[in-house]
């Protein structure tokens, strides 16, 4: 099929364009018939004047109501009509004039009614005010109007007719009702009626010789000729823009001499990174290229893309965790508005607890810190977790403790780094003076002060324990004066010291008035009211009796040294 190379689907088309012409004359021009005028540019083109033979067609010639014109298979014809709405015929073409008059109506309003049967039309129409004017292209099962629109009238080999829009809108009549076609859409009636579409202009359709051809010429560019045409080029060949603003372009044809074939902008398709129709605007800062693509031909332009002004700061890392007293170091860097790096910028950074300088912030306190960037109006914003430093020192707990004697005190170690951050506990030794530590308990069972020293990787720290007798536990009775049994003067006086002490020996405060005194032995001693022990020759043992505690002396014990606290008794012997 013809329309083959254009990758369109075969659809039989009948399509009648009726297109409302806004008539060209003044106000007050007269009604009645209209004529128009027909030019010859290419081959054989003839002309079959209503009620005459088909002939031959001269240049310029006035063709009127019921003509009809036929182009041969070299042949191509353009018909000017009276409103300055132009129609061009392709090769192998049959185009009637049906009707062309200015309306007896208020408005003397145009009518242009047209039939094609063949071939290849194409359509620029002027725009119409009048609401009766019409301009009509009837094919044998459609018909389509429009109001001052560009459009081609296509049929296929196996009589389908394509109607593609370039400008404006038409509204096609089907026997199923009307159709409306925008520009750059186009709908096929297949010969049995049924309509596809509207559907998208295919590039190969845009690229065919013949539409190339008609957009050239009537957008004003000379008379072109495809077969003339070599090259394609972009204009501005090469150009900068900031990120989000755009670059627009034209395209122009060349011949191979260099000759322009004209600006071919509205049919060629310009692509590459950000381009809508002939506008490119990549948001991306970077080097682009841009392809223009027309009738088979492709041009190429450069497009720098560079960074916009200053929009936004950003400082990285965005999040870090450093140790106490370590410096984070930190990158600011400007963006522009599309996201594009304008790269690092000498910013003022700020800290909420700690110091910074121009590359780097730095703090001793444990915990999140806020860093804040100031530039050029602008600010961002950071966060640095502060974590504690090395082990720099320990501290045991409690640093004072007070314990009976004998009893068990646990204890723990906290280290710091060298800002006084705490690490936790950590795990130490433990000793202490006059005692003895198992793991983190210590004990000690004499009364006093006791150093207790944990140690950490040759760090230490000192706590005091505080060690207190223990309730009395038994009675130590001792003779103080000195006296050499057997005591053989009557009523000689002895001194004893009674000592209560708890189960590890540590003297106990004591109550003398809860003192008793006894005596036992030989010669049967017994306490007088005076104090004197009375006994036969013999041994006696004084005991002394502290609440449920007893102790005992030997009168020929050994005398021992004076305690502070001890309770002291004087006791005569009396031999008797």
């Amino acid at each position: 099929m013809r329309w083959s190379s254009r990758r369109l689907c075969t659809f039989g088309l009948l399509l009648v364009a009726a297109v409302i012409v806004l008539a060209a004359c003044a106000a007050g021009t007269e009604p009645g018939p209209r004529s128009a005028t027909l030019h010859i540019l290419a081959g054989t083109v003839e002309v079959q004047a209503s009620g005459a033979a088909l002939a031959p067609a001269s240049d310029g010639q006035t063709v009127a109501s019921g003509d009809t014109v036929r182009t041969g298979a070299d042949g191509r014809a353009a018909i000017e009509y009276f409103d300055g709405s132009v129609t061009r015929l392709d090769h192998d073409t049959t185009f009637a004039l049906t009707d062309m008059a200015i309306r007896d109506d208020a408005e003397h309003s145009s009518l242009i009614d047209t039939a094609q049967v063949s071939g290849d039309s194409y359509h620029r129409v002027t725009d119409l005010t009048e609401s009766g004017s019409r301009f009509d292209v009837v094919t044998p099962t459609a018909t389509a109007s429009v109001q001052g629109t560009v459009f081609a009238v296509i049929f296929e080999e196996d009589g389908s007719v394509i109607f593609a829009v370039f400008e404006g809108t038409v509204i096609v009549e089907t026997l199923d009702g009307p159709i409306t076609v925008l520009a750059g859409f186009m709908v096929i009636v297949h010969p049995d009626g049924t309509i596809e579409g509207p559907v998208p202009i295919p590039e190969t359709l845009l690229y065919e010789e013949w539409i190339f051809f008609n957009q050239c010429v009537l957008d004003g560019a000379g008379a072109c000729d495809l077969a003339a045409l070599d090259h394609v080029s972009l204009s501005p060949p090469q150009s900068t823009i900031a990120a989000g603003d755009s670059q627009a372009y034209t395209v122009e044809a060349f011949a191979a001499d260099g000759t322009s074939l004209g600006d071919v902008t509205s049919g060629a398709v310009i692509s590459g990174e950000g381009c809508v129709a002939a506008t490119c605007a990549p948001t991306v800062a970077g080097e682009y290229e841009i392809t223009a693509s027309f009738a088979g031909r492709a041009g190429v332009a450069a497009l720098t893309v560079e960074a916009g002004d200053l929009d936004e700061l950003r400082i990285s890392p965005e999040a870090a965790t450093v140790a106490a007293g370590e410096p984070q170091n930190l990158v600011v860097e400007g963006f522009d508005a599309k996201g594009n790096s304008l790269g690092p910028v000498a910013a003022t950074l700020t800290m909420s607890t700690g110091s910074c300088n121009a590359t780097s912030c730095v703090s001793t306190v444990v915990g999140e810190h806020a860093i804040n960037a100031f530039f050029g109006g602008h600010s961002a914003q950071a966060a640095v977790a502060v974590t504690p430093g090395p082990l720099a020192a320990i501290q045991v707990f409690p640093a004072d403790a007070t314990v009976t004697a004998g009893a068990v005190q646990s204890y723990s170690t906290t280290g710091f780094d060298a800002y006084g951050n705490s690490l936790g506990p950590v795990t130490a030794s433990y000793t202490i003076t006059g005692g003895t530590c198992t793991g983190a308990s210590c004990l000690a069972t004499g009364a006093g002060t006791h150093t207790v020293i944990a140690g950490v990787g040759g760090m230490i720290d000192t706590a005091v324990l505080t060690v207190v007798t223990g309730p009395a536990a038994r009675i130590s009775l001792t003779a103080i004066d000195p006296y050499s049994p057997p005591l053989t003067i009557d009523c000689t006086a002895v001194t004893f010291r009674a000592t209560i002490v708890d189960a590890h020996g540590n003297v106990v405060d004591d109550d003398s008035s809860v003192v008793q005194f006894s005596a036992t032995g030989a010669g049967s001693p017994a306490f007088l009211n005076n104090g004197a022990v009375v006994a036969s020759n013999g041994v006696a043992e004084i005991t002394v009796n502290y609440g449920s505690k007893l102790g005992a002396a030997n009168v020929k014990a050994t005398v021992g040294s004076i305690v502070s606290n001890a309770i002291q008794v004087e006791v005569k012997f009396c031999i008797g």
